[in-house]
């Protein structure tokens, strides 16, 4: 089924074959829970919504149009179950400071968060220059209102297209360029007193 779109796989599941839903559990998991545990902060309430997510495509299966591409429908369910989350605990994704950890995907396997260490030839104190300055970043993105978080993180870590990500927030698409502008523009800012120390030095 390698030539199979996934529109074509939720349209076979839809209609009954539940081989296809397998496909597309499997061939999505890793993102999803990337995408859950960077919204919410929680392996373990990334992991619950995670389940929720394909439960509910599942139960709505015969909602689903092909008119509507398959991952743009999916990521709109899974930001719905997260968000519904994050209110039922009264907690706020971005006083969570994460992405330091490895989380594991429903089948146990485990999912880098952040990016692959350098290569071997950069001197250790590059490296942990880079490591720190990836660190701050991510906290940055954390600190990001809800509305520009989600953008940034789609757009920039998920690598959804702009009219996908317009189509999960439910926004206009001028909407989704403002706000993944202003999410670059506020971060830059937080992590500025870090990249414009002088000589080595740290701020604060």
């Amino acid at each position: 089924m390698a030539d199979i779109s996934d529109e074509e796989l939720m349209l076979m599941f839809k209609y009954g074959d539940l081989s296809a839903f397998d496909l597309l559990f499997e061939q999505y998991r890793s993102p999803l829970m990337g995408f859950l545990v960077r919204m919410l902060g929680d392996r373990g309430m990334a992991e619950d919504v995670f389940q929720e997510t394909f439960l509910r495509v599942a139960r709505f299966r015969h909602r689903y149009e092909p008119k509507a591409r398959f991952r743009s429908w999916l990521y709109r369910i899974a930001l719905n179950c997260g968000r519904n989350a994050l209110k039922e605990r009264g907690r706020q994704g971005a006083n969570v400071l994460f992405l330091h950890r490895k989380v594991s995907t429903a089948a146990g396997e485990d999912l880098e968060l952040l990016d692959q260490a350098p290569a071997v030839s950069v001197s250790p104190l590059k490296r942990l220059e880079e490591e720190e300055l990836k660190e701050r970043v991510q906290l940055a993105i954390a600190q990001l209102p809800e509305r520009y978080r989600e953008a940034y993180i789609l757009y920039e870590l998920q690598g959804l297209k702009y009219e996908q990500i317009a189509e999960v927030l439910e926004i206009p698409l001028g909407t989704v360029k403002t706000n993944l502008h202003r999410a670059r523009r506020m971060i830059l800012d937080l992590i500025r007193p870090y990249v414009e120390t002088e000589d080595g030095q740290r701020a604060g």
